[in-house]
């Protein structure tokens, strides 16, 4: 038990001795946020987002460019990580958002949004929490975050507006769309959100996630998941 307090406290001092990187100061920022000519639609779709945010946040609008003198937050490249696996890298003032998969990039702009700005994403039907801020500041380190389930979604199909819907699942670190209505691989593709994974479950497609164990019924789907049960 006394060396468990003992690394507790070591790991707190780290932490309270991490030092604040200044993005926006009193109306004002020297930061661009980069994303490379040749990145995917999903990772110049995570520079709007973040350039987006930022502004509801602080009212500044942070420059989107392919390069840079000055301070920097620095979308991708991706990494050869485990797919979604992302890390928020903030170091020498500078901040680098990176992942594994198409989706990491954008998924580790989220992170930082969420768990260190502080914004919330409430529904599908767009309201989110923004927290209004003249400075904002980011802890000098870096943050990992690989997710518990490698595939992940909710039902949206009873959503109007499917964009809207779909924009929530991305914002929620999902990876797969349940939408009745609206091809999954391709959802809100008017906003730029395009390649969702390709696994495509559906509500009653749970013997797609259990082998199949009856092969002589002729229901042969349907009844992989009760051979399971039994």
């Amino acid at each position: 038990m006394r060396f468990f307090t003992i690394i507790f406290i070591i790991c707190s001092a780290f932490a309270l001795c991490a030092k604040d990187v200044s993005i926006v100061s009193n109306g004002k920022s020297d930061y661009t946020i980069i994303v490379d000519k040749n990145a995917s639609e999903v990772d110049k779709f995570a520079a709007r987002e973040l350039q987006s945010f930022i502004e509801k946040m602080t009212k500044v609008k942070l420059p989107v460019a392919e390069s840079a003198s000055g301070k920097k937050i620095v979308i991708g490249p991706a990494a050869n990580i485990h797919q979604d696996e992302n890390i928020v890298d903030v170091k020498d003032g500078n901040i680098t958002l990176y992942g594994g998969g198409i989706h990491g990039n954008l998924f580790a702009v989220y992170e930082l949004l969420e768990n260190h700005f502080g914004i919330i994403f409430f529904n599908a039907y767009g309201e989110c929490h923004i927290p209004a801020v003249e400075n904002l500041a980011v802890k000098e380190g870096k943050t990992t975050v690989r997710y518990a389930f490698p595939k992940r979604g909710m039902m949206n199909f009873f959503y109007h507006d499917h964009t809207e819907s779909s924009l929530y699942m991305y914002r929620n670190r999902c990876n797969i769309l349940l939408n009745s209505f609206k091809h999954p691989r391709n959802p809100g593709k008017e906003k730029g959100i395009v390649c969702y994974e390709e696994d495509f479950l559906q509500a009653h497609s749970f013997s797609r996630l259990i082998p199949p164990g009856v092969k002589n019924r002729n229901s042969y789907i349907q009844n992989a998941a009760l051979d399971f049960v039994k």
